[in-house]
């Protein structure tokens, strides 16, 4: 009895055949699941957009645009690292958060607790503005 010959065109996954076994791709026994880790860059312009709107809410006695530079210089260092994979200016980020430690540490601190997390960064927020209630209400 002849042998059926059957010939398959596949892209990846596992060929076996003749005693020889070929892998090309990715083998999973079951669903294949992926995970992303880090910021993408509209989840960054995202953060900074509500950073932008805090500016915005900041006392007249606090020069806005240079608390907006600052955070323009984080957020560019925060995006590049994002986007390109590449690190951060450490130094230009230092400068920065010595800036706006400075001239307006909420701020930085809504910054750097959404960086870390998102919604770490809305409760920072939150914080901010009950830490606030309580002083004005003690006086």
């Amino acid at each position: 009895m002849a042998k059926k010959k059957t010939s398959a065109s596949r892209s990846g996954g596992v060929n076996i055949g003749g005693g020889k076994v070929t892998v090309g791709g990715d083998i999973v026994g079951r669903d294949k699941v992926t995970t992303t880790t880090g910021l993408t860059g509209a989840e960054v312009a995202k953060i900074f957009d509500s950073v932008y709107k805090k500016i915005e809410q900041l006392p007249a006695s606090v020069d806005k645009a240079e608390v907006r530079e600052a955070v323009d210089a984080i957020k560019a260092e925060a995006a590049r690292e994002a986007t390109q994979g590449e690190p951060a200016n450490e130094m230009m980020v230092k400068f920065s958060a010595q800036s706006l430690l400075k001239m307006a540490p909420d701020i930085l601190e809504v910054i750097a607790a959404s960086l870390a997390s998102p919604a770490a960064g809305v409760a920072a927020v939150i914080r901010k503005v009950i830490d606030r209630a309580k002083a004005q209400a003690t006086g």
